[in-house]
């Protein structure tokens, strides 16, 4: 087990010396050991730590893992909601164009109402004047059936009663009436 130098110098030794060197070696050997297990279990504590950094960095990376396809599941539904906001928007912008359409149509409407109600202004003034001609022609029907009645009496003949007056443009339709039923008379 141990060479032949070791072997000599042991056999030359005496008991004290080779008890000191046993005692020696013993102490060495309790050191190498001690030496030993300290690196075995600092070995043994580093495959431990190493395997819990691995255990550690395996869970991070199922964690970060998760929260990736959390993150692609949550872009998916994004781009689903951007999807729809956009046709949203499209759709905005469709009823937008169709409203300023319709404003540009009403606006123009609008200009063509204001044209059409100074047309009917300018009429309804005029109604108003044929208004006042036909009360002023129904209010002088009087006078001229009187001045009509004195002719026809100096040549011995009387006029047919005059009509009451009627409304509006009537008063005239019926005046003209008269006047023609007065004229057949006259003929006879």
């Amino acid at each position: 087990m141990f060479g032949a130098e070791f072997n000599a110098a042991v056999a030359e030794t005496s008991t004290s010396d080779a008890a000191f060197i046993v005692a020696e070696l013993s102490k060495r050997l309790a050191f190498g050991s001690q030496a030993l297990e300290k690196k075995a279990k600092a070995d043994e504590d580093l495959r431990v730590k190493r395997a819990n950094e691995r255990l550690s960095l395996a869970e991070k990376l199922k964690r970060a893992e998760e929260e990736v396809q959390s993150l692609r599941d949550e872009n998916r539904q994004l781009k689903v909601k951007c999807s729809k906001l956009e046709t949203t928007a499209s759709d905005n912008e469709k009823v937008l164009e169709s409203l300023r359409k319709t404003v540009e149509r009403d606006a123009n409407e609008k200009a063509a109402l204001k044209g059409r109600i100074t047309e009917l202004e300018k009429v309804h003034a005029k109604v108003g004047e044929l208004k006042q001609v036909f009360t002023e022609v129904a209010s002088r029907a009087e006078g001229v059936y009187q001045e009509y009645k004195k002719a026809l009496a100096a040549l011995g003949a009387e006029p047919l009663p005059l009509p009451e007056p009627a409304e509006g443009s009537q008063v005239i339709f019926q005046l003209l009436d008269w006047l023609l039923s007065e004229f057949e008379g006259l003929g006879r």
